[in-house]
């Protein structure tokens, strides 16, 4: 009783749960409840945060992804799919700095930028998709999903690379040069 009491406090009461024929029946409902709640209070949270008005627009609840392997380049990923990457855009918008692309010295230094124009990391004419498509977002097949978000992987692992090297060694760097590497 403690359970339910616990459960109605968090959830609220589900009168469907007097339907239940069995006790079976019982926790498909009560799962499916939890399940529906627990997913609108995700959706709630996450709708406050502007960091992740992107990943909203494409995902309706949070859900395991295939693009997660615990590597550095699945958590810059994650970061980029989340708005949470740390672009020098981002770092002006929370600490008034410049927010010049470190590595071409271009006007903002963006998720966009980085993916898809950064001429130091190779920008290339890519298929005619968006910034949700390349980072694998809408609901495509899963096998364009992986290539796009592999090659997204290999750009930030770079882009974060070099962005060590410039805040390394910022005299040795020059700007505005061309690719260092094809992706």
């Amino acid at each position: 009783m403690k359970r339910l009491a616990s459960l109605e406090n968090k959830f609220g009461h589900n009168t469907k749960l007097e339907e239940a024929k069995s006790e079976r029946e019982w926790r498909i409902i009560t799962k499916n409840t939890i399940t529906e709640a627990s997913t609108e209070m995700w959706r709630t949270s996450a709708a406050k945060k502007r960091s992740l008005q992107l990943y909203l627009e494409y995902k309706q609840a949070p859900d395991r992804e295939p693009f997660y392997r615990g590597d550095r380049e699945s958590a810059l990923l994650f970061q980029a799919r989340t708005g949470s990457l740390p672009t020098r855009k981002r770092h002006w918008e929370l600490f008034d700095t410049d927010p010049s692309c470190r590595l071409c010295g271009a006007t903002e230094e963006t998720i966009q930028h980085i993916l898809m124009d950064c001429p130091r990391l190779g920008a290339r004419d890519l298929p005619k998709i968006n910034l949700a498509e390349y980072l694998g977002l809408p609901d495509d097949p899963v096998d364009t999903r992986v290539e796009h978000t592999e090659s997204a992987k290999r750009r930030l692992k770079l882009w974060d690379r070099l962005c060590w090297q410039v805040d390394k060694h910022p005299d040795s760097v020059q700007r505005n040069e061309g690719p260092t590497e094809n992706i």
